[in-house]
């Protein structure tokens, strides 16, 4: 029973933390007997716990493509949503799709790396930009039958169907939908629409699932994910966002380059502002001379492990002075009172430069994200202490990062106790910080739609 079975997996997954778990539902979730959208689902279960726990997945990136490839295929195959293929010279150049599977807050860094591209292809480059919003996994208490405490993609209601976004010059028409086996119609609705549009090509912005890769039966296909290396996808050219390296890096490279796609590399910039008014220890009661150290996150209740919180409350028995300010939302509770004493809450904040301008130290915990929050430390000078083979890795560079928490607990004690250290590091976290801002992203990005629009003109890719 694929039903009991996936449950008592995820279950024990819960219970053991064993990856193995994660293996065995990604095994399960090709199997022709499971709905697939619910096989869409195992899978989203173990991408997000994989992300949120920093787990590499040691199954080869074939592999996992050739799952995909699967799931996509019975796509096609029960829902019948092919639409013609639109040739070339009848494409609409100035017109671009993007697309992506979240539209949050903009202290969300998927969607502020898609709202940053949108205004560049709109506002600098003068391209029709129509971003749509496809939202799967919506539904929690389906999935339940499959997965013990299942995470549940989050989206803002509101937005759902057609509305303006206004995005400082820019007014960006947005689509957002629930893509569920009730909505399929909607969907086919939203495949006629673009596939009438006729735009130049479609850039996928996001994650893994394979609903994305529909638009590539039709149109040319861009796909970037958010995070280090290449979007498992079927898409004409993968596009990497953050710089990575490594053997995993190059075994992807190699597998894309032997299916006939194309890579085309970026290198991110970023360039934060702060925001009026300013943030002061005394008003939260933290002292002058406190290390205070920064955990930022959009979803720190699953980020924050009973292992994380065990090994943030040693820091604080090892050293009387370091504080945490906790930025993002927590509501869990904290069992010790030593270190539910040195926690500050601060919740979302929009002035996010500006609390971190107060604290002394970025302190990442286990998981793939945290890019955006260690940039933003970098750009007001604080050093960043995370753990390798993850975003902030990407984004801060190697030197602010460690093989395990033992490291980073004593790379921590180095810079309470090592002034000249810590300001070398400081100023190495701005140097970082200002060799991405003088990155231009206008030409980036335009340098991805030149490339490809000459490939599809030269019969490279269709």
């Amino acid at each position: 029973d694929p039903e009991l079975y996936s449950l008592l997996l995820s279950a024990i997954y819960y219970i053991t933390n064993d990856v193995k778990c994660l293996e065995k539902l990604e095994e399960l979730s090709v199997r022709s007997d499971i709905d697939l959208f619910m096989a869409d689902g195992i899978q989203y279960q173990v991408r997000l716990n994989r992300f949120r726990s920093q787990q590499k997945s040691q199954i080869p990136y074939e592999v996992i493509r050739n799952r995909h490839y699967i799931l996509l295929e019975r796509f096609l195959k029960e829902y019948q949503v092919e639409q013609s293929y639109i040739p070339y010279n009848e494409r609409n150049k100035k017109r671009i799709v993007v697309m992506t599977d979240a539209l949050l807050s903009q202290l969300h860094a998927p969607t502020n790396i898609v709202l940053e591209l949108c205004k560049i292809l709109q506002g600098n480059l003068g391209f029709e930009v129509f971003l749509t919003v496809c939202i799967a996994n919506t539904k929690g208490s389906e999935m339940q039958k499959y997965c013990v405490f299942p995470f549940q993609a989050k989206y803002i209601e509101q937005y759902n169907g057609d509305f303006l976004l206004n995005l400082d010059t820019v007014k960006l028409p947005v689509y957002q939908m629930l893509l569920e086996k009730d909505t399929i119609n909607e969907f086919q609705d939203l495949l006629y629409r673009i596939h009438n549009w006729k735009p130049l090509c479609v850039w996928y912005v996001g994650g893994n699932s394979f609903w994305h890769d529909v638009f590539n039966t039709f149109i040319t296909m861009i796909s970037m994910p958010c995070v280090e290396g290449y979007s498992v996808s079927e898409a004409d050219v993968l596009v990497s966002y953050a710089k990575s390296s490594g053997e995993h890096i190059e075994q992807q490279r190699q597998y894309i380059q032997e299916q006939g796609q194309k890579i085309i590399d970026l290198e991110p910039g970023w360039v934060y502002k702060k925001e009026q008014g300013k943030r002061c220890r005394k008003d939260y009661n933290i002292p002058l001379n406190a290390v205070l150290l920064a955990v930022v996150g959009n979803r720190l209740e699953d980020e924050l492990s009973e292992q994380f919180l065990e090994f943030m409350e040693r820091l604080v028995k090892e050293n009387n002075s370091i504080y945490y300010a906790v930025v993002g939302d927590y509501t869990k509770p904290i069992d010790s009172k030593i270190l539910k004493e040195r926690m500050i809450f601060f919740g979302f904040c929009k002035d996010l430069l500006n609390v971190l301008e107060i604290t002394d130290i970025f302190l990442n915990p286990p998981r793939q994200g945290g890019g955006g929050g260690a940039a933003r430390a970098q750009a007001v000078g604080k050093p960043v202490v995370s753990l390798k083979h993850c975003d902030v890795e990407a984004v801060s560079g190697k030197d602010f990062c460690c093989d395990t928490l033992d490291e980073m607990a004593a790379v921590i004690k180095r810079y309470c106790t090592d002034k000249e250290f810590y300001k070398s590091m400081s100023e190495k976290s701005l140097e970082n910080y200002k060799k991405h801002s003088g990155v231009d992203m206008k030409e980036q990005y335009k340098r991805v739609l030149d490339t490809v629009e000459t490939w599809i003109a030269e019969g490279k890719i269709k």
